[in-house]
C-alpha cells in the first residue's frame, strides 16, 4: 500500500480536523459523513470518488487505487 501511494501519479491529501474547520465539516457533510476517519480516492476512473470503508484493508485500498486509475482488474 505504501509503494502505491508513492507512485508519482498518486497525490495523498489530508484534512486536519483537530481544529474546527467548516470546510472540512461541509466536505464530510457532502459524502454523509460525520466523523473520521474519512478516506475518498479520486482519479480519471473515480472522477466522483470513492469512500474506502472505515476499517482500511489492503485489498480495499489497492482495488479502489487501480479503479481510479481506470485499471478494471
Amino acid at each position: 500500500v505504501q509503494a502505491a501511494l508513492q507512485q508519482p501519479d498518486v497525490v495523498a491529501l489530508r484534512g486536519d480536523w483537530t481544529l474546527p474547520s467548516d470546510a472540512i465539516t461541509d466536505f464530510l457533510k457532502t459524502r454523509g459523513q460525520v466523523a473520521v476517519p474519512f478516506n475518498q480516492v479520486y482519479g480519471p476512473g473515480l472522477p466522483e470518488g470513492e469512500a474506502l470503508p472505515t476499517l482500511l484493508t489492503r485489498d480495499a485500498v489497492l482495488q479502489t487505487l487501480k479503479k481510479a486509475k481506470g485499471i478494471t482488474q
